[in-house]
């Protein structure tokens, strides 16, 4: 059946960008915190750490796909 297999492909997909998102959400506070206090080092990093963010959910979606369908 396509939809169980569809479903069972996109749930771990969906995992992965909800949790991403929700990581996402956490550092683009801290980076606001950061701006607004002028830290300039903490900024790069949360800046470093939100693009970590979107490699992974990037590499992630790479690796769950699945070349023969």
């Amino acid at each position: 059946m396509p939809l169980v297999s569809s479903h069972s492909t996109l749930s771990p997909l969906f995992t992965a960008l909800t949790e991403s998102v929700k990581a996402e959400e956490e550092v683009i506070e801290q980076l606001i915190t950061r701006v607004r206090q002028n830290d300039q080092g903490e900024i790069i990093s949360a800046a470093r750490r939100l693009a970590d963010i979107r490699q992974g959910v990037q590499r992630q979606d790479l690796s769950s796909s699945d070349p023969s369908s």
